[in-house]
C-alpha cells in the first residue's frame, strides 16, 4: 500500500510551494482473516454430508436421485468442453 499525500499552495498566477510525502507500508495478513476457499472445510461437509444421504435410505432417496442426475449433467458438460 502507497500513500501520497501532496500539498500545494499557490496563489493566482504563482505555484509558490509543492511539498510530496510518499510512505509505504507493508500489510501482513493475521491469521483467519485472509478471504479464500476453505477447502479442507468444504471436503469434509462434503464427505459428512454424502454420508448422511447415504445412510438415510428412503427419506434420502430423492437428493441421491438429485445428485446423480447432477453428476450425470456435469459429465456431459465436461465431454463437450
Amino acid at each position: 500500500v502507497i500513500h501520497v499525500k501532496m500539498i500545494v499552495n499557490d496563489s493566482i498566477f504563482n505555484l509558490t510551494n509543492a511539498t510530496q510525502e510518499i510512505a509505504k507500508e507493508e500489510v501482513i495478513p493475521l491469521p483467519g482473516t485472509t478471504s479464500g476457499v476453505n477447502a479442507l472445510g468444504l471436503v469434509v461437509f462434503s464427505m459428512c454430508f454424502g454420508l448422511i444421504i447415504g445412510n438415510m435410505k428412503e427419506q434420502g432417496q430423492a437428493l441421491r436421485d438429485f445428485f446423480d442426475s447432477l453428476n450425470e449433467a456435469i459429465m456431459r458438460l465436461v465431454t463437450i468442453i
